[in-house]
């Protein structure tokens, strides 16, 4: 059993470290696709590893050190050499156990290469030692364990040693009962026998203060609750694939309590071949690959790996879950970010190319085809600047660097001023601008320049999808302790299937591709209400248009 803890011990702080080189890669790569100054870059990994207790290196095409979360990496020896660095380069990702550059601390590390810089890797290193005071402890405590065991059956010999004709069963009894665990328990003897003395030896050991035995179950009890916090699935098996325990991760992706799965063979519970292939080649000594599969009716992205681990007479399956859901998704994102950002740039930059190549061969001759052209080359770079304005503005509000500047307003005033500042395109484009704000409506604590930018941007919306002769209606209501502003149009309306994707960074409905939008406006709406605490919804209906709502919180005494 101390093996099976070591190695489990072991696989754990070694899956722990590829979790957080795999995170941290995925970090800078975002800051690197980004294109941040280097301070920030510096900062960044100074926060994760101060965050995460490890040391983040971040090694360039030539070994040299690009970024230390220690701040010394100037200091520091061209790592190209390193094995773990090469490694990474050669197969994405590697994992070692090897002494420092110093040679005196001995290190476990965890290296990722970079998906946009090939070449460039991450390193997550942390010192064993904490690993190798845990694994002494346990070993310490079960030894103690082993000599008092070893004591107590000691005793019993040398009692036998002035009786001859000891019964043999009521010595197993004693012996039994100390090799059971059963401490607590009062084995008699009988008759007389000079072992009368010995059948309280199990009692008197349990009712000792200072037992050894509760020195491990303490540490056990520790090891316990260490793997029941694990954010990872853990499932132990024994040689034949029956469930020996799980802990509360496993629990919930496998969708079965620890009381029902316990003693059930694990593809009964896992309900699926891959899994339970996996474990099976584990189990029969091989050392399967890990394996990533799309798990459950609601088609998470686990990532599973199983190994063989071997004690004094036994074999057990170790088996190791990791959702990578939420990684997945955000690697999604991430890459539809780089896709939308590239195909809005692309368009305005043709058109800007193809009107000054014309200009070019001979059209700036022309006054009139002059003038139409530079007009048309102003409101391409008018269209860039508004993206590059807005991304800057996003990425402010997403990242919680924006400070609002919160006052006790009238949400009347805020919503008119937003709605008015657009008149002259509401009327321009045949509509009529129609406001229902009740005059009792309660103070709100809002950064108003922001509040009118949230009207803005609903407003403008609305504008291009609303045929001449409708109206669009700002209104503001009471409603659940927070003042719920609205924006409506009788225009075109979206289509449900559109609805969950509304509020996405350059997602655009349909009946919006031929806009001159950015996709990023209510992207924009929804995490300016969201830096109020609060949320932004949408009701809609084809060909009877939209309800925008979004809450505004209300002055509480505390605000004075």
């Amino acid at each position: 059993m101390f093996f099976a803890a070591r190695d489990a011990l072991v696989d754990r702080h070694a899956e722990a470290r590829e979790d957080q080189a795999r995170l941290v890669a995925a970090v800078i790569d975002l800051d690197i696709q980004r294109d941040i100054a280097a301070n920030a870059f510096d900062l960044t990994i100074v926060r994760l590893g101060t965050e995460n207790d490890v040391r983040i290196t971040v090694i360039g095409l030539d070994g040299t050190v690009i970024a230390d979360s220690t701040g010394d990496f100037a200091l520091t020896e061209n790592l190209a050499g390193r094995p773990e660095v090469n490694e990474a380069r050669r197969d994405g990702f590697s994992s070692a156990e090897q002494p420092d550059e110093t040679g005196e601390t001995r290190l476990f590390f965890a290296a990722v290469e970079i998906a946009s810089v090939p070449g460039a890797v991450v390193r997550v290193a942390s010192p064993a030692t904490e690993l190798d005071a845990a694994i002494g402890r346990l070993r310490r405590n079960m030894a103690i364990t082993m000599g008092t065991a070893v004591l107590v059956a000691g005793l019993v010999v040398y009692a036998l040693a002035g009786r001859n004709l000891v019964p043999p069963q009521k010595l197993r009894n004693v012996v039994g009962a100390v090799d059971a665990g059963r401490l607590d328990s009062n084995v008699e003897i009988g008759g007389g026998h000079v072992l009368d003395e010995v059948d309280s030896v199990p009692s008197k050991t349990a009712g000792a203060p200072s037992s050894p035995t509760s020195g491990v179950e303490r540490d056990l009890g520790r090891f316990e609750a260490v793997l029941q916090r694990l954010t990872d699935g853990v499932v132990l098996t024994d040689r034949n694939g029956e469930i020996m325990q799980l802990n509360e991760a496993a629990e919930r992706m496998l969708g079965a309590p620890m009381a029902a799965a316990v003693g059930r063979p694990f593809v009964q519970i896992a309900r699926d071949h891959e899994l339970a292939q996996l474990l099976r080649r584990a189990l029969a000594g091989e050392e399967p690959a890990p394996l990533t599969i799309e798990y459950g009716l609601n088609r998470r992205a686990i990532r599973a790996t199983a190994q063989l681990t071997r004690g004094p007479g036994e074999r057990l399956g170790l088996m190791v879950l990791h959702d990578e859901t939420e990684l997945r998704r955000l690697e999604t994102v991430r890459r539809e970010f780089v896709a939308n950002v590239s195909h809005e740039l692309r368009t305005p930059l043709a058109s800007i190319k193809a009107l000054v190549e014309t200009l070019e061969a001979g059209a700036i001759d022309d006054q009139a085809i002059a003038a139409d052209f530079l007009g048309r080359i102003v409101g391409e770079v008018d269209r860039l600047a508004l993206l590059v304005d807005e991304l800057l503005d996003l990425a402010r509000l997403e990242s919680g660097r924006v400070a609002l500047r919160l006052e006790a307003v009238s949400p009347a005033e805020v919503l008119t001023r937003g709605g008015e500042r657009l008149r002259p395109q509401i009327e321009r484009g045949g509509l009529e601008l129609r406001f229902a704000l009740p005059a009792d409506l309660p103070l709100v604590r809002v950064d108003p320049g922001r509040i009118e930018q949230v009207v803005i941007n609903l407003v403008h919306n609305a504008i291009k999808f609303t045929p001449p002769g409708g109206a669009i209606t700002i209104a503001a209501l009471t409603k659940n302790g927070v003042v719920e502003g609205s924006v409506s149009d009788t225009g075109a309306g979206i289509s449900p299937e559109e609805l969950p994707r509304l509020f996405e960074r350059f997602h655009k409905a349909d009946r919006a591709r031929r806009s001159e939008g950015t996709g990023l406006g209510l992207a924009i709406v929804k995490h300016i209400i969201g830096a109020h605490g609060g949320a932004v919804s949408v009701e809609s209906e084809l060909d009877h248009g939209s309800t925008f709502r979004f809450d505004m919180p209300l002055i509480t005494a505390v605000d004075g």
